[in-house]
């Protein structure tokens, strides 16, 4: 549980980083479990607070990658910009 906090408190200062930098026009992310990522993707996209400063990051696209063929993962290609 400890490492869970840990983690999610690392992940949102990533995201907080990533949408003060207004420089940073477009996006690559890549999630190899898209269920884990939905809190990322929905911070980079939600409305500009005091929490998320910057503007946020729109999904242009999205795309499924199955590096691992005959298995049931894939990775979650998505595109985003401002």
């Amino acid at each position: 549980m400890q490492h869970e906090k840990l983690y999610n408190l690392q992940n949102r200062k990533v995201i907080q980083t990533l949408r003060s930098a207004e420089n940073i026009k477009v996006l690559g992310y890549i999630a190899c479990n898209p269920q884990l990522a939905t809190h990322n993707l929905i911070d980079l996209n939600r409305p500009r607070s005091r929490a998320y400063q910057g503007e946020p990051f729109d999904v242009v696209t999205t795309t499924a990658v199955d590096l691992f063929p005959h298995t049931p993962h894939y990775e979650l290609f998505i595109l985003f910009q401002r």
